[in-house]
């Protein structure tokens, strides 16, 4: 078995799973997992309580203190929401989830409403943090660049009803920085990724 890191979609969405185990033996219907992921998913959303009745729960205190650090929290913990900017808010948003060890996290457009300087600084973070913990991660985008950045592999998906209309496999390391975005192979695929986009229009 091997793992994907990033299986990112666009319709044009773009969505992301992080370490999906493929048996190559036997090969894999992409569609009828990505669908069986996303009902796990709304499955966990509809059990979801609020955030204080889960903290309780949570015997390992030094996995919240671990958590508050990856995610550059320190110093943060005793604001309220309204004190946030939004790149913090996200962050939050990202240690509440990390903190309870799931094992799929469930990410729409997360950085969307942020400036390009946050959005970026964020991705990069977001990769450490994966690196760290290697949980599931479905990441929807339509931003291509930030879709190249993430994912080994792309899945583009058509407007409603949704299918899979092309998949394009994503040749870069793995360890990325910003860096990765001036070499001439990262804007390779996201041409790639673009024409196949436009050819399901």
């Amino acid at each position: 078995m091997r793992k994907l890191s990033f299986f990112l979609i666009t319709s044009i969405i773009i969505l992301s799973i992080i370490n999906l185990k493929v048996t190559e033996s036997f090969g894999i219907d992409i569609e009828a997992e990505i669908n069986t992921q996303l009902k796990e998913l709304e499955k966990m959303k509809s059990e979801q309580v609020k955030l204080d009745q889960e903290l309780k729960k949570i015997e390992d205190q030094n996995r919240i203190r671990e958590v508050i650090d990856l995610v550059g929290l320190n110093g943060y913990e005793s604001y309220y929401p309204y004190q946030l900017s939004g790149g913090l808010k996200q962050r939050v948003s990202i240690a509440r989830a990390l903190v309870l060890n799931p094992q799929v996290i469930l990410m729409d457009e997360p950085f969307s409403s942020l400036d390009e300087f946050t959005r970026e600084e964020l991705n990069v973070q977001l990769l450490k943090i994966q690196k760290k913990f290697r949980q599931t991660i479905i990441f929807i985008t339509h931003n291509l660049e930030e879709a190249v950045f993430l994912s080994r592999r792309v899945i583009i998906l058509t407007k409603t009803p949704g299918s899979i209309l092309a998949e394009v496999n994503i040749d870069l390391p793995y360890n990325r920085s910003l860096g990765l975005k001036s070499k001439p192979e990262f804007y390779k695929h996201i041409i790639e990724v673009r024409e196949k986009m436009r050819a399901g229009c």
